[in-house]
């Protein structure tokens, strides 16, 4: 009888400690993955993305019938817009989503991947109609925001171009009035550059590549500036930065028709792209020939 009882007792014994154990072991589990959340909120929050769950439909209101209070909200309708924060104000009609998302990529008119470019650190994009420009790492979306390029009498040089020397701020050269800040020269030659300036919402600049503030700070600090030889040779280029497409100057918001917003076809993309891979790889890869710095 004694016997039964302790074999009883040593099972209950035995359950307990398994149980504990168990228990030891799935608390362990959970401080691990709270643990590397906590990682992830600390050092890669700019990467953890959450987009809708739904489609974003957009339309088109009067601009007294819609009240911006919230910072990101009004960067969103900023960039839909094309507009600076002064010019949101004077604008008649903004073109709004229907839902709002903490994920700006989510409102790209870009592809969010471009093979063409998986091999190039980084590039820039910059639609002519569209009137937008994105910066890629290796192929990866990684911004996106609005431009002003060239009105009809000066229009903005489309083809390859590459970040040659930067300037905190420079002074134009047509007009000693006009202060061009967070400045990156494209086209030594020409004088084209990619700086801050107004946006309007439409084309308006002297062949520039006007850009938000706080978009030519990023691209600033983020592209590379080339690498001289000499003063009249180039060792190494500067980031790439593709300007492509036609605008249409008599028409109105050209990257909205028909209550949607319009988006870069990828296949389209990858076409135009790819027709710079081969020299871009082949400038990538320039360490000793040197080439002059005015062709």
């Amino acid at each position: 009888m004694f016997g039964k009882f302790f074999q009883i007792v040593c099972a209950v014994l035995l359950w307990y400690q398994i149980s504990c154990t168990d228990t030891t072991t799935h608390t362990k589990e959970i401080r691990v993955k709270t643990t590397q959340l906590e990682k992830i909120k600390k050092t890669d929050v700019d990467n953890v993305v959450v987009s809708p769950a739904r489609i974003i439909h957009y339309q088109m209101i009067h601009r007294d019938s819609f009240n911006l209070n919230d910072s990101l909200d009004r960067a969103i309708v900023c960039a839909l817009n094309r507009v600076d924060a002064a010019h949101l104000s004077r604008v008649d009609s903004l073109i709004l989503p229907d839902l709002f998302s903490a994920d700006f990529l989510y409102y790209a008119p870009f592809p969010i991947k471009c093979d063409s470019l998986k091999e190039v650190p980084k590039c820039i994009f910059i639609s002519y109609p569209l009137q937008a420009f994105a910066a890629y790492e290796f192929g990866k979306l990684i911004r996106w925001g609005p431009v002003s390029l060239g009105k009809q009498l000066t229009p903005t040089p489309t083809g390859l171009f590459h970040c040659n020397w930067k300037s905190r701020k420079a002074i134009s050269t047509i007009n000693p009035e006009w202060i061009m800040e967070w400045y990156i020269n494209l086209d030594n030659r020409l004088g084209v550059s990619m700086h801050q300036y107004d946006l309007p919402g439409y084309p308006a600049s002297h062949a520039c590549v006007r850009l938000l503030k706080q978009d030519a700070i990023f691209l600033y600090r983020w592209t590379d500036s080339w690498k001289l030889k000499d003063d009249w040779n180039i060792w190494s280029y500067g980031t790439p930065v593709i300007i492509s497409g036609y605008y249409t100057y008599k028409t109105t918001r050209p990257w909205f028709k028909d209550g949607e917003m319009e988006q870069v076809n990828r296949n389209e993309f990858e076409r135009e792209v790819s027709k710079y891979h081969d020299i871009l790889l082949q400038r990538l890869g320039l360490s000793r020939d040197s080439v002059p710095v005015l062709p």
